[in-house]
């Protein structure tokens, strides 16, 4: 968190989990002796982008792939009218994909309309989300609160394809609870997480290949989150303040994307890393699944707002992870994974009108 002062961002939290639920580390605060108050654990906040990942497995569940367009334009809902981040829009229909790259909070508004908050709400608890949650369309933007160990664990059910629930390291590993994901849903949130962070609002937290991940940011900039895995490490970052003071414009694909990027980077160059080839249930991405809409070529995303702090720097000797199973080009619909200029994404930032 050095240099976080000038950017009124008081506190920070991290998770880190195996895919089998085992918490291998844990910072609940800047500073234990003076607060013994767990955030990691304890507070409850709104995730903001972060929750919709729930809206696109609600919205696969229905039939709709990551190349499914969706209009990317101002909607009114029942009176509530969300916005973009700056205000900015497509300003006609993008794939799924996209909509979730750059975040777009009107696009997961529309799915939610489309689908209804039910579907949603189901999909949540099926990864694994507690607790109440708003069932109206303004859970699309993250308007239900959670923690970052119960939303770090339902990124953990992406990344192990069924429900996890966070345990001890030796602890029994609890009965599965909640629908499995199938392979194509699980294969299209793969696609949608990793086009956030190789081309989309996590650009920032990209350590190297094989990296998956979402941004989110609550209303007013309270609260920043990136939850993403790599291998089978699955790490969540909160950052904000303990009394709810809104920070100075930080997003999630500011300071957590560049402190996940740092801590899962460290982990990347360890000889013991699991990479995904070695971690049990990995997908063979089997996109014939896929609709035949062809591929769409990646949206320029440079000045959609705030650009991250810095430039993410380079790896720094991090290994490059097998990328994804190939398959014929003309059904390839995942961009090449490995190094290439990223540009500078804005992150979702906060939304207009909600509850």
């Amino acid at each position: 968190m050095a240099g976080a002062g000038p950017y009124s961002a008081g506190q920070a939290a991290l998770v880190a989990m195996r895919t089998d639920g085992r918490v291998v580390a844990m910072v609940g605060g800047l500073d234990y002796r003076k607060s013994q108050f767990n955030r990691a654990v304890q507070a409850e906040r709104q995730p903001g982008s972060a929750f919709k990942l729930f809206v696109y497995l609600a919205a696969l569940r229905r039939g709709m792939t990551p190349d499914t367009t969706v209009l990317d334009q101002p909607v009114t809902i029942g009176g509530w009218s969300p916005e973009n981040h700056e205000g900015r829009y497509a300003g006609g229909p993008v794939p799924l994909r996209d909509a979730f790259a750059r975040s777009s909070n009107v696009a997961a508004a529309r799915l939610i309309q489309q689908v209804g908050p039910r579907a949603v709400i189901d999909a949540a608890r099926d990864l694994g989300i507690e607790g109440p949650l708003p069932e109206d369309a303004t859970l699309a933007l993250g308007t239900g609160e959670t923690t970052l160990l119960n939303l770090t664990s339902a990124y953990a059910s992406v990344a192990a394809g069924r429900t996890v629930k966070p345990r001890g390291i030796l602890a029994d590993r609890p009965r599965a609870e909640g629908r499995p994901l199938s392979r194509r849903e699980r294969d299209g949130l793969l696609v949608l997480l990793h086009d956030v962070v190789q081309r989309g609002t996590g650009a920032a937290a990209n350590a190297g290949s094989g990296v998956y991940g979402k941004t989110g940011t609550s209303q007013d900039y309270r609260d920043a989150w990136f939850v993403g895995f790599a291998g089978d490490l699955v790490v969540g970052v909160w950052v904000g303040n303990d009394d709810n003071q809104p920070m100075r414009r930080v997003t999630g694909g500011m300071l957590p994307a560049q402190i996940f990027r740092d801590f899962i980077g460290v982990a990347m160059r360890r000889e013991d890393f699991a990479a995904p080839s070695d971690v049990e249930d990995v997908p063979l991405l089997d996109l014939e699944t896929f609709s035949d809409e062809g591929l769409t070529s990646p949206p320029d995303f440079g000045g959609l707002g705030d650009p991250p702090l810095e430039p993410p720097p380079a790896p720094g000797g991090a290994p490059t992870l097998a990328p994804p199973p190939q398959i014929r080009p003309d059904e390839l619909v995942v961009p090449p994974i490995g190094p290439e200029p990223a540009p500078e994404p804005s992150d979702d930032g906060p939304f207009e009108g909600a509850a």
